[in-house]
């Protein structure tokens, strides 16, 4: 999908756009609070409280965030949005005028620590707002891959106006905005959350509209039943672990950088606060840039190259930044350090995705964002210590150094796995990228998803589904091409590109449609249901709702097979 037919797609839903817009807001609020929580903590007491901080605010979040991402909101996701963005405004306030009012450090900390927390049930309640938003599959797809850029542009957005914000103002007023702006966006959300509740009385259970749907049996539990899931999975993937490490290890790069940011500004640089805000958004852009380059790293038919060098960026943006002595050399390096570290995660994640079946792959997935977060936090505290016991451009070359030393001890094994992995045809990826559904997905999740499909040739003229018969399988048309015949008797041509059956997969219900190759013989990749599902990344619950927007569909569109 273009980006002018998604920002079409996307402008023709007001309440997707509303949505979004909060979104957007959050990353601002969160990625500019966390800068500013940091130069508070420096400027109290350096760059060991800085860290102390960190670990301290990252370390309880490692056991919250797989409870946030499983929040039960009741099958209202609106309303629960809505009462997130209050509840973040309230706190962020709280946190802000404490601030401003030089409360006491524990007051100030645990005011941050709350709002922290709040802002971590914001991704998972849009993830279950979007799909009974979305009046068709193409909305859907349109607004997942919008929120997903959304959330990278926070990286960069929220650092860079908090600078701003830092270069007039205190801490505490980056505090104020984000808190104010929460609520602002709080307004329209709401109002399109009343509106919904006004049509359900109206109309009762109607396709799109948010109703309870109970959990499935048997869902993942989160917490240390996960935890142990992951571990078993790991033991049983050979070579799985090495990878969850080397992930990690950007990740531990990224702790550090979270304090390096204040002390390379205001130490090395001699710099403002709004300097802070311009190394921490070179970061985010940086980061950004390579996410989307790392789209071109499906069907690589080497990882083991874009894995190294992306760790080796980010070491060596780092350590450079220890003798740089310029605010604008600074600030290409952090941006090509997160570059780096992008395209060393998805090259990582796609390696990782390809060594287990799909569901000790999740488990595994799942593992790896508890060590991530864990990473992150280990990373700030012991940059702070050794910045503080040594000096901050020890500390830079030193964590430089830690990277390129521990990816030159697994290069040979990262190789030998990189051997092992199947290659890809190039066409299968352009054709399974060509389905709405599946454009904005990762690398890892497309590798996934060519893991299990499979190839099915037809004969000229021969059948291949049957209206009235149940559909099990998205077909994705590959070469030749197909007549479909509808019930009521109208026929139309499918050709090289197109796809059939995401309907039958999405409704379990039968075929609405005959299809026949043509002349010439038809070749398709088919696609079951469970891979289906897995790859479009819905839970349960989003399921349910990406249903009855199907169903919405298929009253006011042409149905399709």
């Amino acid at each position: 999908m273009s980006g002018l037919r998604l920002a079409v797609t996307l402008l023709r839903n007001r309440d997707l756009r509303r949505v979004l817009a909060g979104l957007s807001a959050h990353g601002i609020a969160e990625h500019g609070t966390w800068l500013a929580l940091m130069v508070y903590a420096y400027e109290r007491g350096g760059v060991r409280e800085t860290g102390i901080v960190l670990f301290a605010l990252l370390f309880p979040a490692i056991g919250f965030a797989p409870i946030a991402a499983t929040f039960d909101h009741g099958g209202r996701p609106m309303r629960a949005l809505v009462a997130g963005f209050v509840a973040q405004g309230v706190t962020l306030s709280i946190t802000g005028v404490a601030m401003l009012t030089e409360a006491h450090w524990a007051v100030v900390y645990l005011a941050a620590f709350v709002s922290a927390m709040s802002l971590l049930l914001t991704r998972p309640m849009v993830a279950a707002t979007l799909p009974p938003m979305a009046r068709s599959l193409e909305e859907l797809t349109a607004a997942t891959a919008t929120s997903n850029v959304v959330g990278t542009a926070g990286l960069f957005t929220g650092p860079a106006l908090a600078g701003i914000v830092l270069s007039f103002g205190p801490p505490a007023a980056v505090f104020i905005v984000a808190a104010v702006l929460m609520l602002v966006v709080a307004i329209p959300v709401a109002a399109t959350s009343l509106q919904r509740r006004r049509d359900e009385q109206s109309i009762g259970d109607s396709p799109g509209q948010d109703v309870p749907v109970e959990d499935m049996p048997g869902e993942e539990p989160a917490g240390a039943r996960g935890l142990r899931s992951g571990l078993r999975a790991l033991r049983e993937v050979p070579d799985s672990w090495l990878l969850v490490g080397v992930i990690s290890l950007v990740f531990l790069a990224t702790g550090a950088l979270d304090v390096a940011f204040v002390a390379v500004a205001l130490e090395l640089l001699n710099g403002s606060d709004s300097t802070v805000g311009a190394l921490n958004a070179a970061m985010g852009f940086g980061a950004l840039t390579g996410a989307m380059a790392s789209l071109r790293l499906v069907g690589c038919r080497r990882l083991t190259p874009p894995i190294a060098l992306g760790v080796l960026a980010v070491g060596a943006a780092v350590a450079a930044s220890a003798a740089s002595g310029s605010v604008s050399l600074t600030i290409v390096l952090f941006a090509l350090g997160g570059i780096g570290k992008s395209i060393a995660t998805v090259a990582g994640m796609a390696m990782l995705q390809g060594l287990a079946t799909d569901e000790l792959a999740a488990r595994i997935f799942g593992l790896l964002e508890g060590a991530s977060m864990t990473a992150i936090a280990v990373g700030a505290l012991a940059f702070a210590f050794v910045a503080d016991g040594f000096s901050v451009p020890i500390a830079l070359v030193s964590v430089g150094a830690f990277l390129a030393l521990a990816i030159a001890g697994v290069l040979t094994r990262l190789m030998a796995i990189d051997r092992q992995r199947p290659t890809i045809d190039p066409t299968l990826v352009s054709a399974v990228r060509s389905v709405p559904a599946f454009a904005p997905l990762p690398a890892y999740s497309v590798e996934r998803l060519l893991a299990s499909i499979e190839l099915a040739e037809f004969g000229p003229n021969e059948r291949v589904v049957t209206l009235g018969e149940p559909g099990e399988h998205l077909h994705l048309v590959l070469e030749g091409d197909c007549v479909v015949t509808r019930s009521d008797h109208t026929e139309r041509v499918m050709r090289s590109g197109e796809h059939f059956g995401e309907i039958a997969l999405l409704l379990d219900r039968p075929r609405t449609a005959t299809i026949d190759a043509g002349a010439t013989g038809l070749t398709t990749l088919a696609i079951d249901r469970a891979t289906f599902h897995s790859a479009i990344g819905v839970n349960p619950k989003s399921l349910a709702r990406l249903e009855r927007a199907a169903k919405t569909r298929l009253a006011s569109d042409t149905p399709r097979p």
